[in-house]
């Protein structure tokens, strides 16, 4: 998701892309590193409506500040020193703004034009048209 909403971002794709890109886009997402990533919250909504569950898994206030106060000695830290450390998310930054190598243009919000052709812009392709011409 983090490289999709750069992409988003740098190449000025309009309102409603994302949502699309789920349907009938057919683009190249950029993909961002995995370091740093952490599931934030665990929730169990779906399994505590249920009716015959032996009882309902809840956090309470305590073990939920017990886990944020975790999060802020431990593993926020440690995802900051490993980026310092090596860099991947800036580095990756980097390289996809600079060399701008990755991504289709998406002209509409289907992959069928009015003519029936595909309105899905491969830049790569393109670049290589402008430079047979």
């Amino acid at each position: 998701m983090i490289g999709i909403q750069v992409q988003i971002i740098h190449k000025d794709y309009k309102d409603g892309f994302l949502d699309n890109s789920f349907f009938n886009n057919k683009t190249k997402i950029w993909l961002a590193p995995p370091q740093g990533l952490m599931l934030n919250k665990v929730t169990f909504e779906a399994y505590n409506r249920k009716k015959d569950i032996p009882e309902s898994l809840e956090l309470n206030t305590q073990e939920e500040e017990h886990l944020e106060d975790f999060k802020r000695k431990i593993i926020y830290p440690s995802v900051i020193e490993a980026e310092k450390k090596d860099k991947s998310f800036s580095s990756w930054l980097e390289e996809v703004i600079s060399e701008d190598k990755a991504g289709r243009m998406i002209e509409e919000s289907s992959d069928e034009g009015e003519d029936g052709k595909s309105d899905v812009v491969d830049e790569e392709d393109e670049k290589d048209k402008k430079k047979a011409d």
